[in-house]
């Protein structure tokens, strides 16, 4: 997922112009020379509603120099736009820090929105982040929602999914649909800052898919579709799955990064229109170019596995290095099982083991399987079956429905066979039968066939 952090400001700046500057119903406050600001910037609303926008802005001026903040956030709004001035980014961030060292959050808000893309200013991710989470510690929810995005992406921070998650559940209690989708994505990767949580992912994704946030809405389908967190429901995974592109193409040409991953991905498996992977292609290395983290997974999965595509290690190293250096742990844990098999890169067990370990901190399921068979086996490791039992354990437990099949049936032949563990044919059986209620044809087979062993 990439989120536009300068796409939602934006759009946040914009709406508090259209929409959130209404004179307050405080007491006139007059400055050093008896000026009543709050008369004039009423005078200026008047004005802006009349068509007046010389006056209004004459007006606003005037009360902003007064001192009064929401004048001076008003101001640097215009100027930010070109709107009844001309587009100065500089005065607009004047203006901005002028309201914003009066404690007015909305301008706070702003100037770490200038600050973050260099716009009247160098661009400065360390004042950015100082500026916004002034804003978002007083509860405004777009700098909230903001703060999360940042530390999701890593804009001048390294990467803090624990930090993400804080801020996306602040904005997404206010509703903040943008929030939503973010703490539904942290609760169904976990990122290492919260335990996988499929119910809550699902809970969050719902909230933000009822606004309409198409994000959320794929993501849910997925859910649906696999049956992670809710009852498997192919028919409303469908209703989902139609939502969202017909969202998608409600955008016409103007389509965004998310939108891109997930119409490429639909051209992938056939979702909504007819399967072409050729398209899927060009979408997601459009939705690479623009930055997306997800799109270089899908990427590298069609060529890892030859989906559409002829099949081609070395991409699929390179795609999944991508995100794998940006923290994605379904990335880091493709990786490490590159270096661990030697395909598309030389064959590396220590670098296999560290891309594993990486991946198993954020709660990759497939990692801590991959990585407890490399502790079972002594793979460039010393061979310690204690620890893959507690990877696979662990694994298990993560409620990843494939990498939970496959450490059940792991561990069941652990038990059944006594390899590395004391032999135990009821913990064996147990085990199968977790396994195979999540659709393990091979562990139901064992099942079989201990049925049909006699008793020692």
């Amino acid at each position: 997922m990439k989120h536009s952090l300068k796409r939602w400001i934006a759009l946040a700046l914009a709406a508090a112009l259209c929409l959130g500057l209404s004179a307050p119903a405080l007491a006139a406050e007059d400055d050093a020379d008896g000026v009543d600001a709050w008369a004039l910037y009423d005078q200026a609303w008047e004005a802006l509603d009349e068509g007046d926008t010389d006056r209004a802005v004459e007006q606003f001026n005037a009360a902003a120099e007064a001192g009064l903040a929401e004048a001076q956030y008003t101001m640097g709004v215009f100027y930010n736009y070109g709107q009844g001035v001309e587009q100065d980014y500089g005065r607009a961030m004047e203006m901005f820090l002028l309201a914003a060292e009066q404690g007015f959050a909305d301008a706070q808000y702003a100037v770490g929105y200038l600050y973050i893309n260099g716009l009247g200013v160098e661009q400065d991710y360390a004042q950015a982040l100082e500026w916004i989470q002034r804003a978002a510690e007083q509860g405004f929810a777009d700098a909230q929602l903001s703060m999360s995005i940042i530390y999701f992406n890593g804009q001048g921070v390294d990467p803090d999914f624990a930090q993400s998650m804080k801020w996306a559940l602040l904005a997404a209690e206010q509703g903040l649909s943008n929030a939503q989708e973010i703490a539904g994505q942290i609760y169904e990767y976990g990122y290492g800052a919260v335990d996988i949580d499929y119910a809550q992912a699902a809970s969050w994704y719902e909230k933000a898919a009822e606004q309409g946030q198409i994000e959320a809405t794929y993501r849910l389908a997925l859910l649906y579709s696999y049956g992670d967190g809710v009852e498997q429901d192919p028919a409303r995974a469908d209703e989902l799955y139609t939502q969202a592109y017909e969202a998608i193409a409600a955008l016409g040409d103007g389509l965004d990064t998310v939108s891109m991953w997930i119409l490429g991905d639909m051209y992938r498996a056939g979702k909504c229109v007819e399967r072409d992977p050729d398209k899927a292609v060009e979408l997601l290395t459009a939705a690479v170019e623009a930055n997306s983290m997800d799109a270089p997974c899908l990427l590298g999965t069609m060529y890892a596995t030859g989906d559409g595509v002829e099949q081609d290690m070395e991409k699929a190293f390179a795609y999944f290095s991508m995100s794998a250096e940006r923290s994605v742990p379904y990335a880091q844990a493709w990786v490490g099982y590159l270096y661990d098999t030697g395909s598309g890169v030389e064959q590396n067990d220590d670098l296999a083991r560290q891309w594993y370990e990486r991946a198993a901190a954020l709660g990759n399921a497939r990692a801590m399987c991959n990585l407890a068979m490399m502790y079972l086996n002594g793979q460039g490791v010393e061979k310690d079956p204690d620890k893959a039992v507690q990877l696979l354990t662990a694994a298990a437990e993560t409620g990843s429905r494939d990498a939970s099949r496959d450490a059940y049936g792991l561990l069941g032949t652990m038990y059944a066979t006594g390899d590395g563990v004391e032999q135990d044919l009821d913990m064996a059986r147990q085990l199968y039968e977790e396994a195979a209620a999540l659709g393990s044809q091979a562990s139901q087979e064992r099942l079989d066939a201990m049925a049909e062993t006699p008793a020692a």
